[in-house]
């Protein structure tokens, strides 16, 4: 009788194995079925533990992107012409995003505020992401990487587009006016700061200047992936 395991079931290698590594023990073929996680819509993935969810998710990441990017034996699993993406993304429990059901707010409208400050949060943390993706693609990536992926390579555009997203109403508080990518990554992280010190009961009150600019799930996201 045999012994062989799936080796993804119990070990979560995935979760593990560092970037430089899994370009050799990611599958050089993707099956067809999969291809709409590359392509423009919605997609949700479904399967049981160790199917390879994660691994498949792992190739929206910036970094492991690079890491197959510098590997001259094990090309990028998706085709160039699914391959015009920026990964952004956001880990609900490394996040600490879920601990604000977990903290009062002083009044009797804890749910409405919990929501609406869970919808900031995880509109912050996936905008810088998203942002660090793409400096880390212009400073790092080879130029015809980017170009096959539809990137202007020249650095001072993302500045640009940094600028007019901090005009949008949408936009405009969580990067507090920035004009350069620099800027807003640190204006970004700092509004993460002021959440991570509520959630770790550093603070009992999350400031004025933040409620002022609370944005709804998905709304900033959209106006920043337009520009």
């Amino acid at each position: 009788m045999s012994n062989l395991r799936n080796p993804f079931l119990t070990l979560y290698v995935t979760e593990r194995v560092n970037e430089l590594d899994f370009p050799a023990i990611f599958s050089p073929t993707l099956l067809p079925l999969v291809l709409p996680l590359f392509q423009p819509g919605n997609v949700m993935l479904s399967g049981t533990q160790g199917t390879g969810k994660s691994m498949l998710l792992a190739l929206l990441d910036t970094e492991i992107r690079l890491a197959f990017w510098r590997d001259t034996k094990n090309p990028f699993p998706p085709e160039i012409k699914v391959c015009r993406f920026v990964g952004a993304n956001i880990n609900l429990s490394t996040s600490l995003v879920l601990k604000f059901n977990e903290r009062r707010f002083g009044d009797d409208d804890d749910v409405a505020r919990c929501q609406a400050v869970f919808s900031d949060y995880f509109n912050t943390w996936v905008i810088r992401d998203l942002l660090q993706s793409l400096q880390r693609l212009i400073a790092d990536a080879p130029k015809a990487r980017l170009q096959d992926c539809g990137i202007n390579t020249n650095a001072g555009s993302l500045d640009k587009a940094v600028e007019e997203i901090a005009a949008t109403d949408e936009c405009r508080g969580l990067t507090g006016g920035a004009t350069t990518v620099d800027a807003a990554i640190a204006a970004l992280s700092e509004r993460l700061r002021v959440y991570l010190d509520f959630i770790n009961f550093r603070t009992d009150e999350i400031s004025n200047e933040v409620w002022a600019t609370i944005t709804g799930i998905g709304e900033p996201i959209s106006i920043v992936a337009r520009l």
